[in-house]
């Protein structure tokens, strides 16, 4: 999609029949920010970890989404993460290597919440390099 190539803010809404976003996403090389809210999405394009200017993105009540790739930490640019009512079961194992990441939010994810508890959950060590983490 050459002709979304300047495109930085992203935001898709409200799309109850999306359950995964087109591959084409890996060409929006200048998307700086990303916020998807309300879909059934199940996985990523496997294409989205070439988006290298992403700081910013959000899942908001992505109700089909249970876990994030490995490739997830090939996303070196991002700075912060917001996880809300996302059923997320788990974080992958590649979140360590999100060195720039400055900020992360987990909000209304019962079974994240628990994996990440600070000091003591088994997701913990995947997070602990992340200046500001909050967890509710």
């Amino acid at each position: 999609m050459w002709y979304l190539s300047s495109l930085q803010d992203l935001k898709i809404s409200d799309c109850k029949d999306l359950h995964a976003l087109p591959e084409w996403m890996g060409e929006l090389k200048s998307l700086d920010e990303m916020e998807i809210w309300d879909t059934l999405m199940t996985c990523l394009p496997e294409s989205m970890k070439h988006i290298s200017s992403l700081r910013k993105l959000s899942f908001w009540n992505c109700e089909g989404l249970r876990v994030l790739p490995e490739w997830f930490g090939e996303l070196k640019s991002l700075k912060i993460l917001t996880i809300m009512d996302t059923p997320l079961t788990r974080l992958p194992k590649s979140m360590k290597q999100l060195t720039a990441l400055e900020s992360l939010r987990i909000l209304n994810c019962p079974e994240l919440k628990t994996r990440c508890e600070r000091e003591k959950g088994e997701d913990w060590h995947l997070i602990s390099h992340i200046p500001d983490v909050y967890i509710r």
